[in-house]
């Protein structure tokens, strides 16, 4: 086996890039990727500060100013002075591994940047090599987790002059030239290996790589599908395949090489960090785009109504919704948005009358029968609460709130058997839900099973301690 050395690898497999295996690739044409995304959006949310139509126009071009389609990848300052550095590929590279501008040092993680991997060859007989070739690449590796890449350059250079063929040593010196950023040394080595064997295992992966070194997006990207041509590609192919594709201005393609990425690990955290990046960047530049048609529509008060809404800023988005209502009195779906805005700040009264208008457009819809129905649940109507909650419960039989609420309310109006059906039917689409249980509890009780209602009322205790000890938890890692 081999190693890159320059990703930390446990003897798991586990991969953590070292400082100095933070490489550097800019992205000529890669609007679709805005790192200040989240800036932008911050920016955005404080726009009632400002005069609206003014703040509108200008926020979202401090925010399209800042995405990737500028020539510097900002992340964060480099605390090291760039000092004893080498140019590569038209950025600067110090001895820390660091990339910096002529305005500012910078240190990418976990991005694009990050295209040299520490791997190691599974599979890879080197049974057929000669006892002194081996010896040699044993050297290498040696030589690489001391970091004397010069000196592992010569062994594998050594192994070449006795296996001037052999595309396992061609593979490991390409891979040590690429930790060293000597990307056009590596693509030679690597093509070297692919005339030799057109589908060697992982060469067609790293070759993309060094591409997109030298920001030759096109050839990276083919180089990744033939990767994917072959029987076992590179587990992080599609992963890189997308960044390929998203340099060259394919953002819908790059999406669907990311989920492909997660189809294979659901927890990759890189891929769904890309993915967010790209779904957030694409709504910017769709409310950019309505800002330019009108900043005061209907379209953009109610679009930006909902990013209020969705970042809990519920007066904001109040505000919004009536700006768009007013531009359209019968506009579907807005009542239910303001009933919802009424209902997270807890303005019972005013969210029930945007919900009974909103009522008039769909009669049918759960969520608005749903909270109507637990308006009336709060103020002890439960009569008047069936209808809702019965038309909730008919539009979602799976869903366990409005079997609940009715189980509660059959259980105020004396009916116990409806409400034990409810609340059985409640339990079962939430095995963790504890409320329905104790209501049952009650119910068996009443009807003289006493067996059942003890063992109700311990899976509510049971239930009860342990949504506890996930509050607790959640406590204790959540930031302060």
């Amino acid at each position: 086996m081999t190693c890159n050395p320059l990703e930390d690898t446990d003897l798991h497999g586990n991969h953590g890039l070292t400082r100095r295996g933070q490489a550097a690739i800019k992205l000529k044409s890669s609007p679709s990727l805005g790192v200040i995304c989240v800036f932008a959006v911050k920016v955005y949310l404080s726009i009632h500060r400002e005069d609206a139509k003014s703040a509108k126009k200008n926020v979202f071009s401090k925010a399209m100013d800042l995405r990737l389609g500028s020539t510097d990848f900002l992340i964060r300052e480099d605390p090291y002075h760039p000092c004893d550095s080498v140019s590569h590929g038209g950025l600067h590279v110090n001895q820390f591994g660091t990339v910096f501008t002529k305005r500012m040092a910078i240190v990418i993680r976990h991005s694009v940047a990050c295209v040299l991997l520490w791997v190691l060859f599974p599979g890879i007989s080197l049974a057929g090599l000669p006892a002194d070739v081996k010896a040699l690449l044993d050297q290498a590796r040696a030589c690489e987790k001391a970091q004397d890449y010069a000196g592992a350059e010569r062994s594998y250079r050594q192994a070449l002059m006795l296996a001037p063929d052999d595309p396992e040593v061609l593979k490991r010196l390409g891979i040590l030239q690429q930790t060293e950023l000597k990307f056009p040394e590596s693509v030679e080595v690597f093509r070297r290996v692919l005339s030799i064997s057109a589908q060697y295992p992982e060469v067609n992966f790293f070759l993309g790589a060094s591409y997109l070194g030298l920001n030759q997006f096109q050839k990276a990207t083919e180089s990744f599908q033939a990767e994917l041509s072959t029987p076992n590609p590179h587990p992080r192919c599609s992963y890189y395949y997308a960044i390929a594709l998203v340099s060259l201005g394919r953002p819908d393609d790059a999406i669907a090489q990311f989920n492909q990425s997660l189809i294979r690990n659901p927890k990759d955290a890189d891929a769904l960090y890309q993915l967010g990046r790209l779904h957030m960047n694409a709504s910017l530049e769709t409310i950019q785009r309505l800002t330019e048609l009108d900043p005061d529509s209907f379209q953009l008060h109610a679009l930006i109504g909902e990013v209020y809404a969705n970042n809990k800023r519920y007066e904001d988005s109040l505000k919004e919704y009536r700006a768009a209502l007013a531009k359209r009195p019968d506009a579907a779906g807005i009542h239910y948005a303001l009933g919802a805005a009424y209902r997270n700040l807890k303005q019972i009264d005013e969210a029930e009358k945007e919900f009974l208008l909103a009522l008039r457009e769909d009669p049918n819809d759960l969520r608005v029968n749903l909270y109507l129905g637990e308006f009336a649940v709060g103020r002890g109507n439960f009569a008047g609460a069936l209808q809702y909650l019965r038309v909730a419960s008919a539009a979602q039989p799976g869903a366990a709130r409005p079997h609940f609420l009715l189980g509660k309310c059959y259980h105020a109006l004396k009916d116990l058997e409806k409400a034990k059906t409810e609340l059985l039917a409640a339990a079962t689409a939430d095995p963790n839900d504890a409320q329905p249980h104790y209501l049952l509890a009650q119910i068996y009780r009443a009807q003289g099973d006493t067996k059942s209602s003890a063992r109700e009322l311990k899976e509510f205790q049971k239930l009860s301690l342990a949504e506890k000890e996930k509050i607790y938890e959640r406590a204790k890692t959540t930031p302060q």
